[in-house]
């Protein structure tokens, strides 16, 4: 048999390049899906809501111009119905020009509209006005099933109002541009900066928030490491079947949907009185964070030679001195995993307080939905107050990331 044919790999250099190229391309796509809502929400956190709503995905204004074409309803809407005067809203619509709003026949006219356009004596152009169509065309048929036709064949375009920049001098301009700045319809990427992230900061009573999601994610994800290393340690020094049993246990508790149990925890947890408390609600975080704790854990401890727990045995150390004296330091790459990928959870969780804190204990997440109006919303302030939200775990985990993948093959080469 020749060897050196079985050694020879599949592809070739440029085809291994090629493949890494694909590969690198479909990671990079892949990442930048990922954070293109990410980027969008920190963009728009510095913009008005008139300019989110016009346009989600244009840049922050560093200064206020006047807009050169926009869309009917946006104008009206965002523009004309937010200033207090009249005066100033003739004003404003005098320095532009209204193309109305219009239907256009998708393909070209068939036969059916032929016969429409004569039963009901209605002019079926290739482009209808708005209130051609809605006025003279819609109220004149009877029929449902015309109607529809007539509404499948059309596609409706907004009405665009466009500035007159042959008739608007300078010191127009510098009055457009102060009405829509005195009534905070346009405003530049430091205004908009103070104002969402001022109101946002207040609305969500942001230092209390913080406060209570810190004291929660803190103490949880401590409880969660003492306790599960602590478990974990017993449960591979303990040479016993029952403890495979309590071992297998924990990790079927891993793949069970936190959604399963949520009901009967809420029913247990009113009963032992732990409904709107910091302690109830950091024990259910140990309960539900400690099977992968301790999973990850009894892999890495298997990796921990027994020589160094029998020497310090022979010198008079008891097991928690053991423990925590010799053992529990040579765990620090786990551990370091866990605590990252806890404080992720514990922080950005939403379900568990909404049930369990009963608004008597209002996390970061919970913040961003109460404060959130039902029948008025400013979406800059909305996102600020997400950007804040954030902010702090994202920097404890550029900080912390590579401890990640440390503590992950680490325990999978000593495992």
């Amino acid at each position: 048999m020749d060897t050196h044919n079985l050694k020879k790999s599949l592809f070739n250099n440029k085809q291994k390049r090629s493949l890494i190229f694909i590969f690198e391309f479909l990671l990079l796509f892949c990442a930048f899906i990922f954070l293109l809502p990410v980027i969008l929400a920190f963009f728009n956190s510095l913009k008005s809501n008139s300019e989110i709503q016009m346009n989600i995905a244009s840049l922050p204004r560093f200064s206020v111009k006047v807009p050169n074409k926009v869309k009917q309803k946006y104008f009206e809407g965002m523009i004309i119905n937010r200033l207090p005067t009249i005066e100033e809203r003739e004003y404003f619509i005098s320095f532009y020009n209204l193309k109305s709003a219009e239907y256009r026949l998708k393909t070209k006219k068939t036969k059916d509209l032929v016969l429409l356009s004569k039963k009901y004596s209605i002019q079926l152009d290739d482009t209808i006005i708005w209130n051609d169509y809605t006025n003279s065309i819609l109220q004149k048929i009877d029929d449902a099933h015309d109607k529809k036709l007539i509404t499948e064949r059309y596609r409706y375009y907004d009405g665009i109002y466009t500035l007159k920049s042959d008739v608007l001098n300078e010191v127009d301009t510098k009055k457009l541009i102060s009405i829509l700045k005195n009534n905070n319809i346009f405003r530049t990427l430091f205004d908009n900066f103070i104002h969402n992230y001022s109101s946002s900061w207040k609305e969500t009573k942001f230092p209390i928030v913080f406060l209570n999601t810190l004291i929660i994610t803190v103490l949880s994800t401590a409880g969660i490491i003492i306790i599960s290393s602590m478990a974990a340690y017993a449960l591979v020094r303990t040479k016993t079947r029952l403890s495979w049993v309590f071992f297998l246990i924990f990790t079927f508790a891993m793949v069970v949907p936190f959604q399963a149990i949520m009901f009967p925890l809420v029913r247990t947890a009113k009963s032992l009185n732990l409904l709107g408390t910091f302690q109830g609600i950091i024990l259910i975080y140990m309960g539900v964070g400690c099977p992968m704790a301790i999973f990850m854990y009894h892999g890495f401890i298997k990796g921990v030679p027994m020589e160094l727990e029998e020497s310090a045995a022979l010198d008079g150390a008891n097991q928690l001195t053991i423990f925590f004296r010799i053992v529990f330091p040579l765990l620090s790459p786990i551990t370091a995993t866990i605590a990252i990928l806890n404080v992720l959870w514990l922080w950005n969780d939403f379900l568990l307080p909404l049930i369990i804190t009963v608004k008597k204990i209002v996390t970061i997440q919970l913040a961003q939905y109460y404060t959130r109006g039902a029948y008025s919303r400013d979406i800059g302030v909305e996102l600020a107050s997400l950007v804040l939200a954030a902010m702090p775990v994202v920097i404890f985990y550029l900080l912390m990331q590579k401890f990640i993948i440390k503590g992950i093959t680490a325990g999978a080469v000593k495992g």
